[in-house]
């Protein structure tokens, strides 16, 4: 019983594959806010705003600690940043997209 009780309460550990999605899930998070910070007024608003929808998507997906959800809306973060690609410094958004892709 005793023992039962220590394994309910104990915090619950995440398996290191989550740990890792979840830590690859804020990366791009984070390196996406850094180009749209970076890119100015040459984004435009449309994909500014989608931009940060989907990283608000991505953050919450982080607080849950929902790593598979993490990771598909990160994907979802990428396509978009693919997609504002043209309107980002030259080469700016497929360099970053192959930086978080690698890691």
């Amino acid at each position: 019983m005793i023992e039962e009780l220590q394994y309910y309460a104990a915090p619950r550990r995440l398996p290191r594959e989550a740990v890792r999605r979840l830590n690859d899930a804020d990366t791009t998070c984070q390196r996406v806010e850094l180009a749209v910070t970076n890119s100015g007024d040459r984004l435009g608003a449309e994909y500014r705003t989608r931009l940060e929808a989907a990283v608000r998507e991505v953050r919450g997906a982080l607080s849950k600690r929902d790593a598979e959800l993490a990771a598909q809306r990160a994907e979802v973060l990428e396509i978009v940043l693919e997609e504002a690609g043209d309107l980002l410094p030259l080469g700016y958004a497929s360099g970053l997209v192959d930086a978080i892709r690698a890691g």
